[in-house]
């Protein structure tokens, strides 16, 4: 049986090889024929046709009635072929190639099939004798010739496609290990079996790891590892209970009651969830809740935690009998006593004190009490309900005493944003006639005009009557045109709502002297001079002061020289 070579394709992506008609008649099965000396490159699938047994050969399938022994490898999506090893002593040795191992075959075979190398065409100048099947043509058991290309063929693994030419590769075994690597590790990731933990296991094991970084004060770490095992099981009222322990930590008391209220809920007799909570409640200030929880968890009246909390209910009682009848000193005094029996993140007594700070005449010492209050991380983590919007409420009035108008604006937006009712809308309404009135009046008293800024300060007294610094702003304005009387009497009464306004008491002094009344002078710069004893221009507005005095008690006896008095020597410091 023959075959014809008219149609020796070779299929790549790129390349057709064609060889020259050829035809060779093997009617003996064991007789040889040597293939032409001509260069056939090597690359790309081989489509073999024989004719006689119309039987296609390719590079991913090859007929044979012997089923193959050997699965394909995870590198190759092509079937194995295997070798036969029946060479003619004066051949040599076969070289094993990595892909298609060497395997013995019996040389009374009589197959009539056409076999061709995997991947590769070999040339020989010597016959292939006794290899069934092959006639001395190309064949699989063919030894490799020495100048073979260096051209490979890809198998369809890493960056090239089954077919796929590789070109300038010396050794195909060091690329087919390095892709059966890559491959190998896609498979083992994608196949890699995950270990069943226990549930129960895991949750204890996610719950333990939480308490120690609780016990080193590692609170956020702690919250992530009690987070994870409410994942778990959300269920588990001890993670729950944890987890507020980390955030009563942090001094997020709020959301501290609501993991609290979660493991009651699914473990109702949790009494240890019952007696965090109790405190959580007399930290906020809830005396009534934080009773009941006490109770629950068995603490009973005799207890120190609840007598701890009568103590704090009586004090939240005179507190707020204070506030009513407005005797502010006693209202600090109990929103304290407050503070120190345990409710130090109470909003009502915050703001309690805060207002009391204010009314009492200390204001900058209110806003860094508010100041403090506001970055407090429950403060940040409750930002609604009326107890916030009065904070702000009183923040605004703070802003508004001290002359920090736009800071007041802005206070009461938050306010009427968190809360939009008519105490929010009445404190927004006076801030910002306030603030727009002295931004007007100042401008006019820049530009020289002092009745129009008179009139702006007093447009702005109609939303506050008792605002300190516009009434000073307006004393300034009448000093300059002359009326010492009424800017003395403005600054009386800004100095009545603020005691130690130096603004105010200063301009009172100057328009003092001007009314040549001296001693009234002389008492008000004697004070600014304890208040400010470096300033230079004070100390010589006390000596003119005193000069005068003297001057008008019959100085001249001691033949003082006295200069007259100058508005430039008393100190005038800018509108507020």
């Amino acid at each position: 049986m023959g075959f014809d070579t008219e149609r020796l394709i070779v299929s790549s992506s790129k390349f057709f090889v064609s060889s020259k008609k050829q035809k060779y008649s093997s009617n003996n099965v064991g007789s040889s024929t040597a293939v032409p000396d001509q260069k056939i490159s090597n690359s790309g699938n081989l489509k073999y046709q024989n004719i006689g047994a119309q039987k296609d050969v390719k590079g991913n399938d090859i007929s044979s009635p012997t089923p193959s022994l050997f699965p394909s490898s995870s590198c190759d999506s092509r079937k194995r072929l295997f070798n036969l090893s029946s060479i003619s002593s004066n051949e040599g040795n076969v070289p094993t190639d990595n892909f298609c191992n060497v395997y013995p075959t019996p040389k009374s075979c009589n197959t009539s099939r056409r076999i061709l190398s995997f991947g590769n065409i070999y040339r020989t100048s010597n016959p292939v004798n006794d290899v069934p099947g092959i006639n001395g043509k190309m064949g699989l058991g063919a030894p490799e010739p020495s100048q073979s290309s260096k051209n490979v063929l890809g198998f369809g693994g890493c960056n090239y496609g089954h077919g796929s030419i590789i070109k300038g590769v010396k050794n195909v075994d060091n690329l087919s290990n390095n892709v059966c690597e890559v491959a190998g590790s896609k498979a083992l990731a994608e196949k890699a079996p995950s270990r069943m933990v226990p549930h129960f296991d895991s949750v204890e094991k996610l719950k333990n790891a939480g308490n120690q970084e609780y016990r080193r004060g590692r609170y956020m770490e702690a919250i992530s590892y009690y987070d994870k095992a409410i994942a778990l099981n959300c269920h588990n009222a001890a993670c729950h209970n944890n987890k507020a322990a980390a955030l009563a930590g942090l001094g997020k008391f709020t959301e501290a009651v609501g993991e609290c209220l979660h493991a009651i809920n699914y473990n109702p007799s949790y009494s240890r969830a019952h007696y965090r909570l109790g405190t959580l409640y007399t930290r906020l200030g809830h005396v009534n809740e934080g009773k009941w929880h006490f109770k629950q968890s068995g603490h009973d009246i005799g207890s120190e935690a609840m007598q701890l909390l009568l103590h704090l209910e009586a004090h939240l009682t005179n507190m707020q009998k204070a506030r009513e009848v407005q005797d502010w000193d006693h209202v600090l005094e109990e929103s304290n006593l407050c503070i120190e029996a345990g409710a130090d993140a109470s909003k009502q007594v915050l703001a309690a004190k805060a207002e009391s700070l204010l009314k009492l005449h200390r204001a900058k010492e209110a806003l860094e009490f508010l100041i403090v209050v506001k970055n407090s991380e429950e403060s940040k983590s409750r930002k609604s309900g009326e107890v916030a919007q009065r904070l702000l409420i009183i923040e605004t009035q703070i802003n508004l005493y001290l002359g920090r108008f736009n800071e007041g604006v802005l206070a009461a937006e938050q306010a009427v944003n968190l809360l939009s009712n008519s105490e929010s809308l009445m404190w927004l309404r006076k801030a910002r006639g306030i603030a727009d009135a002295r931004n007007a009046g100042n401008e006019f008293y820049k530009a020289g005009k002092y009745l129009e800024a008179c009139s702006m300060y007093g447009q702005g007294l109609q939303h506050d009557p008792t605002n300190c610094v516009l009434l000073c702003n307006r004393a300034a304005c009448r000093s300059k045109i002359g009326k010492w009387e009424v800017a003395i009497d403005d600054c009386n009464a800004a100095l009545r709502n603020r005691p130690d306004y130096s603004k105010a008491l200063l301009r009172r002094a100057y328009s003092n002297a001007r009314l040549a009344r001296w001693e009234e002078s002389l008492r008000d710069y004697s004070v600014l001079s304890k208040e400010m004893p470096g300033d230079n221009v004070i100390a010589d507005a006390l000596l003119q002061v005193q000069m005068e005095l003297k001057k008008a008690k019959g100085a001249c006896a001691y033949n003082i020289e006295l200069r007259p008095l100058r508005s430039s020597q008393y100190k005038t410091h800018s509108l507020s």
